[in-house]
């Protein structure tokens, strides 16, 4: 959301760029089709059974994309959770 530029000092100095609502709303309902999908594999294969390959094949992600947002199948596995109870 932003990108970091040094001046002469080296100091760096974080730049904030705005999204539109337009933008954050869809980027909400992409994240939360995502956490659906999550779900529903878990559901239907069990935790252990859902690998990240089939996780971002249907929640349409790249690993690069899974990877930049969780450090690992387990802490989507607790957000899920979260998001459901």
């Amino acid at each position: 959301m932003g990108d970091f530029i040094y001046r002469k000092t080296n100091q760096p100095v974080f730049l904030f760029v705005c999204l539109s609502h337009t933008t954050r709303i869809k980027a909400r309902k992409n994240q939360n089709n995502n956490f659906r999908k999550a779900f529903e594999l878990f559901y239907e294969e069990g935790f252990k059974s859902s690998s990240i390959d089939r996780i971002v094949k249907a929640s349409n992600l790249t690993k690069g994309a899974f990877y930049h947002h969780f450090k690992s199948k387990k802490e989507l596995g607790l957000k899920v959770i979260e998001l459901k109870i």
